[in-house]
């Protein structure tokens, strides 16, 4: 077995995530386009294999337990993380990717059409321009303050929407920043296999 499907199967298995053989090697599938891609338009500041199995399909699957709903928008997601392996490992949920960045939307639109991928679909747009509305779920990967990223995101929701959005460090001054008593406001620590360091995430869930 080799060792990048062997860690990456290892780490699934640690956050308790079944995924098939078929979609372990699509997860590893994606790294390699991801690789490929960033030689020319530099979507990701870590090159080795090892590590982006850690720091983007292990850290964008801890939140896999999480992912609730049908329609899921990932607002500022880059090179398509945490969308792409999230999308992969849920291929019955629709996963909106957006990015204002073109490069960004041409990789993942060539990602998820070589991985196969029909429940992707990639925009290329600031999301406070994006139109679409009924989103179960809004999620972010360490995109911006909190505030700013609700208050971006607010007008594509609906009475059922909930907010997820990855954060680092524990957010504390964010969070007081955009409690205001017609929201409910959740955090909770994550743990990434073989990652060090602090993981959190931020459940938003409009009250009124």
């Amino acid at each position: 077995m080799p060792a990048l499907y062997r860690d990456l199967a290892e780490g699934v298995a640690a956050l308790g995530i079944s995924l098939s053989a078929n979609q372990l090697q699509q997860q590893l599938n994606f790294l390699d386009l991801l690789s490929k891609w960033n030689k020319t338009y530099n979507l990701t500041a870590i090159k080795n294999p090892k590590d982006m199995v850690t720091h983007h399909i292990l850290d964008s699957l801890s939140i896999y337990k999480y992912i609730d709903g049908k329609k899921i928008l990932d607002v500022g997601t880059g090179g398509g993380l945490p969308g792409i392996p999230l999308a992969i490992a849920y291929p019955e949920k629709q996963f909106i990717l957006v990015d204002s960045v073109g490069k960004k939307i041409r990789f993942i639109k060539q990602a998820a059409h070589s991985l196969g991928l029909k429940n992707v679909t990639a925009i290329h747009t600031r999301v406070e321009d994006l139109e679409e509305k009924g989103f179960d779920l809004i999620m972010s990967r360490a995109v911006g303050k909190l505030k700013l990223l609700y208050n971006l995101t607010k007008h594509l929701a609906n009475k059922e929407t909930n907010w997820l959005l990855m954060k680092g460090q524990y957010p504390e001054s964010e969070v007081f920043d955009i409690g205001d008593g017609d929201k409910s406001i959740v955090i909770e620590p994550v743990s990434v296999p073989g990652l060090d360091g602090n993981r959190h995430i931020v459940f938003i869930k409009n009250l009124g």
